[in-house]
């Protein structure tokens, strides 16, 4: 498993931007999906850093399903 960079929990714990130390400066949404008991992850568009990762992760945690 890649070494996570950076990690902030939004949504009350339920999804989290992160980036891992390989490429930092790509960012990820990492969703907890309760009925598989397992996280899924897909890429955040456009962000560059942590906080563009902050700025768009709204919008693709809404496309996530």
């Amino acid at each position: 498993m890649p070494t996570l960079a950076t990690k902030e929990l939004v949504l009350d714990k339920r999804a989290e931007p992160i980036s891992y130390e390989s490429d930092p400066e790509v960012v990820f949404l990492r969703v907890y999906v309760e009925e598989k008991k397992s996280h899924e992850t897909t890429r955040i568009k456009g962000a560059q850093d942590k906080s563009e990762g902050l700025a768009q992760f709204f919008n693709t945690f809404i496309k996530f399903d």
